[in-house]
């Protein structure tokens, strides 16, 4: 037996339901968002890390410049 939670089932939907389904539709609008950049500027030639940062080059001419996603190994002092 499940209960349909839906905001149209006149059925009170719990709060952290609520809380995972508004984090997985922004998380949907956020990825749609970034699909649609991505195809405005064209496909990615090349990207590199340098200074602690990503830099992603396009087709286009377009860089974007990030935090860099990978961690530098620690080493001991």
């Amino acid at each position: 037996m499940s209960e349909d939670t839906s905001p149209g089932s006149g059925k009170k939907q719990g709060f952290w339901a609520k809380v995972a389904a508004d984090a997985k539709k922004a998380a949907e609008e956020s990825d749609a968002r970034a699909l649609r950049a991505r195809e405005k500027v064209g496909n990615l030639v090349i990207t590199q890390s340098f200074g602690g940062s990503t830099v992603e080059i396009y087709d286009r001419g377009y860089v974007r410049v990030a935090p860099s996603s990978r961690r530098r190994p620690r080493t001991k002092s």
